[in-house]
């Protein structure tokens, strides 16, 4: 997942020649998420934290 501002992108881990399998989800959207293993929140044990790449600020 990459946190782009207003949304967080994310590849669905299969792409075809008609959807490259990105996708794009509000912060919102991605609290309410059905499946919790996805939620970026400190009592999800999937969850490791989040990291800046600093070469991506440059």
């Amino acid at each position: 997942m990459v946190w782009m501002g207003r949304y967080v992108i994310y590849h669905t881990g299969s792409a075809t020649k008609t959807d490259n399998g990105m996708r794009a989800v509000s912060l919102q959207q991605l609290m309410t998420w059905k499946d919790t293993r996805w939620i970026p929140n400190d009592s999800n044990p999937n969850f490791i934290g989040i990291y800046r790449l600093n070469f991506l600020a440059r």
